[in-house]
């Protein structure tokens, strides 16, 4: 679930966030984050609309929705305060803060990629190990 409070006021112009309605019922798109055109190959974007806010403004919805937002073209700043929640036994939805049953410090989108990494790099050792291939010189 994420969770969007407006601390200023979003507009078109500076660069509101923008939903495609329905989108969450497709589930995980499995697309890399800012992969151009995989989103686009399986959800028609023509069909976004504005959510323009005013501030205290509260918009929320699941991971799932394919959400984003244009740049802004104003001289005026669009801050939000944005929250998601995730069950750890679901981690591999969005950002997570536990893995493992373990805190996990996030900070950036490099943060989540080196975490992921080495998540990823452990799991493969762990498939080559239970399949009686030999890592070791011994």
């Amino acid at each position: 679930m994420q969770t969007i409070i407006g601390v200023d006021e979003a507009t078109v112009a500076n660069g509101c966030l923008h939903i495609v309605p329905g989108s969450h019922k497709l589930g995980n798109l499995k697309v890399k984050r800012y992969a151009q055109g995989q989103v686009e190959e399986q959800v028609d974007v023509s069909q976004a609309v504005a959510l323009e806010a005013s501030p205290g403004d509260v918009v929320m919805f699941t991971s799932y929705t394919v959400h984003g937002s244009k740049p802004n073209t104003t001289d005026q700043p669009r801050r939000s305060y944005i929250n998601g929640y995730v069950r750890a036994s679901a981690c591999d939805v969005g950002k997570w803060a536990f893995l493992d049953g373990k805190a996990v410090p996030v900070t950036s989108d490099s943060d989540y990629h080196r975490i992921r990494s080495k998540e990823d790099h452990e799991i493969h050792e762990k498939t080559r190990k239970g399949n009686g291939v030999s890592t070791g010189s011994g």
